[in-house]
């Protein structure tokens, strides 16, 4: 869990950098409301995985630690991919 939230720490900070730089001031507020319905709806789903993972697992303990290594590795590709746009100069 704490792999989790670390890689939520790096990744939705840039995330709202990147898209605000790309949104532009005229846009922002529009940019900004919809980053946050998708973060609800990715939220949603990712419980909807949760559940579907630790329902499947015959091991709870095993299920649990599944389910959180797939959401570090999502949190770590987004930071990975954030990173990367900024180093080439977003927006290009």
């Amino acid at each position: 869990m704490a792999i989790s939230n670390l890689g939520a720490g790096f990744a939705i900070p840039g995330m709202s950098a990147v898209l605000l730089d790309a949104a532009g001031p005229r846009h922002a507020n529009i940019a900004v409301s919809a980053m946050h319905a998708t973060r609800q709806v990715g939220a949603l789903a990712g419980v909807a995985v949760a559940g579907a993972v630790l329902v499947e697992a015959t091991d709870n303990v095993a299920g649990t630690a599944v389910f959180f290594l797939i959401a570090a590795a999502c949190f770590l590709l987004a930071t990975a991919l954030t990173a990367w746009r900024l180093r080439a100069g977003w927006p290009a």
